[in-house]
């Protein structure tokens, strides 16, 4: 299949991602991957991804993109960046994924969606299911879904209309990153739900079918240090104070741990 994996990073250590994990998985679906950063880090970006590849046989195209009209003093800047590495994308088939995001499902069934995909012939994106893994690569907290999976043409990722509040954004709306025409609107969507499904009360899963593995929440420690520096970025979109769990005690009353029974990393 082609298509371009899409992604942003910045202030990165090597404590907070996998690269060369997220390069090997993605590599498997796509052959181009799109990296937007800032203008002040795209040589230092260039040189660690230059660095991870090294000794990776299956090497697919590499961009790095340098984003000048954005920064982290701008409430936006996520959207922003994700765009500027979706319009420098080289294939009409697009898979838009974080550092802490895996794909998986065989090649075959995501080559079903790019057909399903290619039935329309105005912009159009599918919505894929996502599992949040919990504390442990055997517990998972959710299922949802996200627009990860859409044509290029005619769609950008930014702020949708209907989440714009004057200078500010509901945030429970959007984060940013939604993929909008050029109007702002909502682009077209149709999802695939095949990977969880649910009767009597049970939850099935089918790893063999299209979904992303979140791995944000693995590390506890972590992600409250994740929430930390999204909360003031949330604030700054919201224009007021937002309620982040910022403790461990807050994230575990959010969340339960619940078993998967899927087998352990079954992405790589």
């Amino acid at each position: 299949m082609k298509a371009s994996v899409y992604t942003s990073l910045f202030n990165y250590s090597p404590d907070k991602f996998d690269l060369l994990g997220a390069f090997k998985n993605w590599s498997k679906y796509a052959d181009e991957i799109v990296i937007a950063t800032f203008e002040d880090q795209a040589e230092d970006i260039s040189a660690i991804v230059g660095s991870e590849m090294c000794g990776f046989w299956n090497i697919p195209e590499f961009q790095i993109v340098s984003c000048p009209d954005t920064s982290l003093n701008d409430p936006l800047f996520d959207g922003k960046l994700k765009n500027a590495a979706l319009q420098a994308c080289s294939n009409e088939l697009v898979i838009q994924q974080d550092l802490d995001e895996r794909v998986f499902g065989s090649v075959e069934e995501w080559e079903y969606l790019a057909h399903e995909l290619d039935k329309y012939d105005y912009p159009i994106t599918c919505g894929i299911q996502v599992i949040d893994l919990y504390k442990d690569y055997d517990h998972f907290k959710g299922v949802s879904f996200k627009f990860y999976f859409h044509k290029k043409k005619g769609i950008r990722r930014g702020v949708v209309n209907y989440a714009k509040r004057g200078d500010y954004i509901d945030i429970s709306l959007s984060d940013s990153t939604e993929p909008i025409l050029e109007d702002g609107t909502l682009a077209p969507y149709f999802v695939d739900t095949r990977f969880c499904e649910s009767s009597d009360g049970k939850i099935k899963f089918d790893i063999t079918k299209p979904g992303i593995a979140h791995l944000g929440y693995l590390d506890l420690d972590k992600r409250i240090e994740n929430n930390k520096f999204w909360k003031s970025v949330w604030d700054s979109r919201a224009g007021k104070d937002v309620e982040v769990a910022t403790t461990l005690e807050k994230l575990e009353e959010e969340n339960e741990a619940k078993p998967h029974g899927l087998p352990i990393k079954w992405w790589i």
